[in-house]
């Protein structure tokens, strides 16, 4: 049936979320035994202060063995109405409305729990939750929008599409980020991973903030849980949030720019004549730590902490670049398998100062990204302290994703 409603963006209205909550119960019921998780508000609807065409957008994963033939009349029993959307083969999902395509006031998406689109409507309503800066272009973008095509729903998706992507590779590479550093956290004897409300807690036990991390994941942050964490185990430490998002207390220490690369964007590097790249073990570890510190221009004696347990545990994969038969550099990548799906981190890329300028830095990225993908991650990210370090991941295929503000002193 086509639709005749128009798109209206209105004002938020909090009644939004207690319309889902008024549902999502009986959908839950209905689908008992099929469902994987709780049914989950999603779009612009879920996200508070944020102006939405006001059709509560619903979405609920299933387990593989699930019918569809079974989803579908149960849904219909309770009064659902299939209303198949662009995709929705390929994307192997189900579609249906309340009370009927041509006037929705509902919408609810039945997907794999193993698709990309249950965690991306999930990622993106949470990276617009703790991020106002992009909510509030969000919500101008969707204004202008439905000025500009309020019968044309397909020209309006179109619209949005760039920003919803760009959003999207923001939110998952800042997710992949809190899935590393919790993999960090859990690597020294006295770190520790931990979560309060709306904040994921890793601490390495070492004494910088920079070393002792959380990560915003909601807008009321429990800043009190949080420093009863640290505070136990005796660190200062800091909180990543989307830039511009800011914090009720604390300083704004640094701005990290972030870049991540999907493994089909990987431009490797060309090979540098003379190179010789090998995997680091174990007994590597001092000639690591030197090379770490003499790069970074750091003290060997207070990096050695972070950087020794690195090298040859699980998980890590640490190059060790040679010219000449002398090491000039050091690299690594972090696997993760968190909330963002598999990813890498790359980091500690350092080069000896007379070894620059050769393309170092890019041959040993490249060689870590290779072996990552090759092994099944999917996304690799990282942050950039300069912009020349930046050109050399660009030319990797590593793109912008947006940027995170550091607090300290909290």
């Amino acid at each position: 049936m086509q639709r005749r409603d128009p798109i209206e963006v209105k004002d938020h209205d909090p009644a939004w979320a207690e319309r889902f909550l008024a549902e999502a119960p009986t959908v839950e019921r209905a689908l008992d035994g099929m469902a994987a998780a709780s049914v989950e508000h999603v779009g612009s609807t879920a996200v508070p202060g944020l102006p939405a065409n006001p059709i509560i957008d619903m979405v609920v994963a299933l387990h593989g063995e699930a019918s569809p033939d079974a989803v579908r009349s149960a849904l219909e029993r309770i009064g659902w109405v299939p209303d198949p959307q662009p995709n929705d083969g390929g994307m192997r999902r189900l579609s249906f409305c309340r009370p009927a395509p041509a006037r929705r006031t509902h919408h609810l998406r039945v997907v794999d729990e193993s698709s990309a689109p249950w965690r991306d409507w999930i990622a993106f309503r949470d990276r617009l939750r703790i991020d106002p800066q992009g909510a509030s272009a969000y919500g101008d973008l969707k204004r202008r929008l439905a000025r500009l095509h309020r019968h044309d729903r397909d020209a309006y998706r179109v619209g949005k599409a760039a920003f919803v992507r760009e959003t999207l590779f923001a939110g998952r590479v800042h997710v992949a980020t809190a899935d590393a550093w919790e993999r960090m956290g859990r690597l020294r004897a006295g770190g520790g991973v931990g979560a309060v409300r709306d904040l994921r807690l890793m601490a390495s036990g070492l004494p910088l903030p920079s070393w002792n991390s959380a990560d915003l994941t909601g807008p009321a942050p429990d800043l009190e849980g949080a420093a009863e964490f640290y505070g136990a185990r005796a660190v200062p430490w800091g909180v990543r949030v989307p830039a511009g998002a800011g914090l009720r207390r604390g300083r704004l220490r640094l701005t990290q720019r972030m870049m991540g690369a999907e493994a089909g964007d990987l431009l490797p590097s060309p090979r540098v004549r003379g190179l010789e790249l090998r995997s680091a073990k174990r007994a590597d570890a001092d000639l690591v730590v030197a090379l770490d510190a003499a790069g970074f221009g750091e003290d060997p004696r207070v990096t050695r902490p972070w950087t020794e347990p690195q090298v040859g545990a699980a998980g890590f994969d640490v190059v060790l670049g040679a010219l000449g038969g002398e090491s000039i550099g050091t690299a690594f990548t972090l696997r993760s398998d968190g909330l963002a799906g598999p990813a890498l981190l790359l980091g500690g890329v350092t080069v000896l100062p007379e070894a620059r300028g050769r393309g170092v830095a890019g041959a040993m990225s490249s060689w870590l990204l290779e072996r990552g993908f090759a092994r099944g991650a999917r996304l690799a990210h990282l942050h950039s302290d300069t912009a020349t370090a930046a050109a050399v991941y660009a030319r990797l295929g590593f793109a912008d994703a947006g940027e995170l503000d550091v607090y300290t002193e909290l």
